[in-house]
């Protein structure tokens, strides 16, 4: 535990420094409330309550946030509509994390949705998410920051998504939808991601040549 603590407050602490010293105030601001709210009020809240799973989000959607302050040196819509994504995705896809594992956070005392309200409330719970998802990785394209190619992606995607999260499996084994779900959320970001980048950098290319 003592090593852990040492090497946890020094990776901490030097990560700070690198930020405040490469990026900016704002950024460097944004990484300390990540490290605090993760370490000191997600973690010990796993043991206590379910919240601790969308708690828990906040700090981990902090990521691309920090990315764009990093670049911006301000908080926009568009930097905000990155962190909702990111953190609507994290929520079912850890509902899945807790099908699958329910044996092992049970034993070291984690709190979670499938051992508190069962594993078919849980999955309920994941198509709900899912489905706000959808709407949510729209929102860049009324704001202007994407063009339908990412919005054809996004949504080919998310559906896809939604359509496993509310498929049953063959068995109806829970674990076995959970694995196959959260495979499935895996190749959500990245394919999102890369719809992202692609439909900006045509608009930038054709900005050039215009």
């Amino acid at each position: 535990v003592r090593a852990a603590v040492i090497a946890s407050v020094a990776m901490g602490l030097g990560s700070v420094v690198l930020l405040l010293a490469s990026t900016n105030v704002l950024t460097t601001g944004l990484g300390v409330f990540a490290i605090v709210t993760y370490a000191g009020v997600y973690t010990p809240l796993k043991q206590r309550s379910t919240l601790a799973l969308p708690v828990g989000a906040i700090p981990g959607a902090i990521p691309p946030l920090m990315g764009y302050t990093a670049y911006t040196n301000e908080v926009t819509i568009e930097a905000l509509a990155l962190f909702g994504i990111l953190a609507l995705w994290q929520i079912p896809h850890f509902l899945a994390i807790s099908i699958a594992n329910l044996q092992d956070y049970t034993r070291a005392g984690i709190k979670t949705v499938p051992a508190a309200r069962g594993p078919s409330t849980t999955r309920l719970q994941t198509i709900a998410y899912t489905t706000l998802l959808i709407p949510v990785s729209l929102i860049l394209i009324p704001i202007g920051t994407a063009s339908w190619l990412y919005g054809g992606t996004a949504l080919v995607t998310g559906t896809l998504l939604l359509y496993t999260a509310a498929r049953k499996a063959e068995s109806d084994e829970h674990t076995v939808w959970a694995v196959r779900y959260f495979r499935a959320t895996l190749l959500y970001l990245p394919i999102i991601t890369i719809g992202l980048v692609v439909d900006v950098a045509l608009g930038l290319a054709s900005q050039g040549g215009a």
